[in-house]
């Protein structure tokens, strides 16, 4: 059975947060995600809701979060 888990990604790219959601689910988990791509969304997302966990990219291409 797949655990559920509230998710919010960082990250600019589809592609590779198609591939986290895809890790995500191959690891036994059913996510429920936010992706967003700078800081002011970061911190309305962080404030909006209850995250299990947020994951984030190192480098985001246009500005650093």
């Amino acid at each position: 059975m797949s655990k559920d888990v509230q998710i919010l990604i960082v990250e600019d790219s589809d592609y590779d947060v198609r591939l986290t959601v895809l890790a995500l689910r191959r690891g036994g988990f059913n996510p429920s995600y936010q992706c967003v791509q700078d800081a002011v969304s970061l911190r309305r997302a962080l404030g909006a809701s209850h995250w299990d966990a947020v994951l984030a990219d190192f480098k985001i291409g246009r500005a650093h979060v």
